[in-house]
């Protein structure tokens, strides 16, 4: 049987589902090659990632064990994005903000949603 989540963990999952399915409406039609040279859905598919990553860090500082029992999440690579995007945004590479886009959080939407389904039919 699975722990219960703290209120907080459930919170920022939901965020991050948010922000995940914001990520994947700003890439709906775009090729890559349109994505990269539109400027403001870059810069919203990086704000969503940069939001993705806070409440990922939030979820570590609040639950560690969380993110130790929950790998599939990668949790600590949204953390590692958030700061590559934040603190390295100079030589930022589009394309691998691309594909994160159309593998990565697609792939993490998903997780969390089954984690918090599976969690849901234990109450």
């Amino acid at each position: 049987m699975s722990v219960p989540l703290r209120t907080e963990v459930v919170q920022l999952l939901d965020d991050m589902v948010f922000w995940g399915r914001r990520t994947s409406d700003h890439i709906s039609g775009l090729s890559e090659e349109e994505f990269v040279a539109d400027t403001k859905s870059c810069d919203a598919v990086c704000w969503c990632f940069v939001c993705i990553g806070e409440a990922a860090s939030r979820i570590r500082q609040i639950d560690p064990e969380f993110v130790q029992l929950n790998p599939e999440l990668h949790l600590n690579s949204a953390v590692a994005m958030r700061h590559r995007l934040a603190h390295g945004y100079d030589g930022l590479d589009l394309f691998v903000v691309w594909r994160s886009a159309i593998v990565s959080i697609p792939a993490l939407v998903a997780s969390i949603d089954a984690l918090l389904q599976e969690r849901a039919s234990y109450r």
